[in-house]
C-alpha cells in the first residue's frame, strides 16, 4: 500500500511499438507500456506511482480493455482524471478510458474471475500494408467448420502446461477455458476468441498457432488430447505473431465492482 486512495482503470493501446507489458531490468531498445503509464500517472499526480494489470501483454500484444490499479496520496476527486491523462500527458497509443475510486480488496490481478482475449487474421493471399501491426497475415484459405473442430477441444479444465511459453513459475498450470471459438468478421478478417479463468505465458498464442499449424497439415482434432496429455511444450507446434492478440476484457465480481466509484 503506497497511499491514501486505490484507483482501479481502464485502459487500452496499440502494443506494436512497446517491449510488451512489464517493466524490464534490462535497457530495452522500446518503451514498456507500464513505465509509460506510471511515469504519465507520476506526472499528473506529482508524486510515484506503481501500477499493477490484469496481465503482462506480450512485445506487440494490444488491449482493448486492459484494467490496472494503483495507489495515490492525492484526491482522485480533485481531477478530472481520465480527460487530464488523455490530454496534455498522455501519448496517443494508450487511451486512458475510464477510473474508479476503488475499494482496498480490489486487486487487478488477484481479483479476476475470467480474462477473454481475440486474436484477428488477415485471411488472403496478400498481406495488408494497413493491418500488419494489428492482424496475423494467413495466404492460403481456413476452413473456420475445421477450425471449430479443433476450438471445442480446449473448452473445460485441463493442464495447459504443452501450451505455456516458459517464464516465472506459476502455482498451477491448470485452467478453465469458457469459450473457444473462431468466426468470420468480414470477407478477409477472421477472429478468434478465447476466455478462461486466466491464461499461461503465450498460451492464447500457442493455441492459435497450434490450430493453424494443424490445419494446414490435416491434422485430426483427436491430436489436442494428445498434446495436452503430455504436458510438454515440445508436443504444441507454432506461437503465433503476437500482432494479432487483444486482450479484450476482465471480469471482476459483481459485488466489487458495485463498490467502485466512477471518477
Amino acid at each position: 500500500m503506497g497511499g491514501k486512495y486505490k484507483i482501479k482503470m481502464q485502459i487500452s493501446y496499440n502494443g506494436a511499438h512497446y517491449e510488451g507489458w512489464q517493466k524490464q531490468k534490462h535497457v530495452t531498445t522500446k518503451p514498456t507500456l507500464q513505465e509509460t503509464v506510471e511515469k504519465t500517472l507520476s506526472q499528473l499526480f506529482n508524486e510515484p506511482i506503481s501500477v499493477c494489470a490484469s496481465g503482462r501483454t506480450d512485445a506487440g500484444v494490444h488491449a482493448i480493455n486492459q484494467y490496472l490499479h494503483f495507489w495515490t496520496t492525492k484526491n482522485p476527486e480533485n481531477y478530472n482524471l481520465v480527460h487530464a491523462l488523455n490530454g496534455r500527458w498522455t501519448v496517443k497509443d494508450i487511451v486512458y478510458k475510464r477510473a474508479w475510486l476503488a475499494p482496498h480488496d480490489f486487486h487487478a490481478i488477484g481479483s479476476s474471475q475470467a480474462k477473454t482475449y481475440k486474436y484477428l487474421i488477415h485471411n488472403h493471399k496478400l498481406p495488408s500494408a494497413l493491418q500488419a501491426d494489428f492482424t496475423a497475415h494467413i495466404y492460403y484459405p481456413l476452413d473456420l467448420d475445421r477450425l471449430n473442430e479443433f476450438a471445442e477441444q480446449f473448452l473445460g479444465t485441463h493442464d495447459f502446461k504443452s501450451f505455456q511459453t516458459s517464464g516465472t513459475p506459476v502455482p498451477s498450470t491448470e485452467r478453465t477455458i469458457f469459450k473457444s471459438q473462431w468466426r468470420r468478421l468480414s470477407k478477409n478478417l477472421i477472429e478468434y476468441e478465447v476466455c478462461g479463468d486466466g491464461f499461461l505465458r503465450q498460451m492464447v498464442r500457442n493455441i492459435v498457432g497450434t490450430q493453424l499449424y494443424m490445419h494446414r497439415n490435416n491434422k485430426s482434432e483427436a491430436l489436442i488430447s494428445e498434446i495436452l496429455s503430455k504436458k510438454n511444450r515440445q508436443a504444441a507446434y507454432d506461437t503465433a505473431p503476437a500482432s494479432g492478440l487483444y486482450l479484450y476484457n476482465v471480469k471482476y465480481p459483481l459485488e466489487l465492482d458495485k463498490q467502485c466509484r466512477e471518477l
